[in-house]
């Protein structure tokens, strides 16, 4: 999968929560494989909507909640470090936390932007509801 089409994915995949972890939200844009181009993928492919103001990215404890939500240039720091975030559970078929316990962790999650909403409701309406399962 391009670049591109990770973008559109990622986008369509916040338009109805608005905001999501980062490992549900790419086990959820594709089939996951064990490959880690996935992951490549999936990292280059947020990097390029920070940049462009659809998605903010920040780090979330889940006991107490408790959200920190980077700035762009920040945001762009942590996401090109997100690759060593993820190791594939091959019990499961899932990419996961590479550090252990998720309910002990502070985990990435993305949140879309309203300029990103716009653009996840264009991409919507030209390819429908999770176009890539059909």
């Amino acid at each position: 999968m391009n670049n591109q089409e990770m973008q559109s994915r990622v986008l369509a995949e916040l338009e109805e929560m608005r905001f999501d972890n980062v490992f549900a939200l790419l086990n959820t844009v594709l089939n996951p494989t064990n490959d880690l181009a996935e992951v490549i993928t999936f990292s280059d492919a947020i990097s390029v909507l920070i940049n462009d103001g659809y998605i903010v990215i920040g780090t979330a404890a889940n006991s107490p909640r408790d959200e920190i939500v980077f700035a762009s240039a920040e945001g762009l720091q942590f996401a090109a470090k997100l690759n060593s975030w993820f190791r594939f559970d091959s019990d499961r078929n899932i990419w996961t936390y590479s550090g252990g316990d998720l309910r002990r962790a502070r985990i990435p999650f993305l949140l879309i932007t309203e300029r990103g909403l716009r653009r996840s409701r264009e991409i919507l309406t030209e390819r429908g509801y999770r176009w890539w399962t059909q």
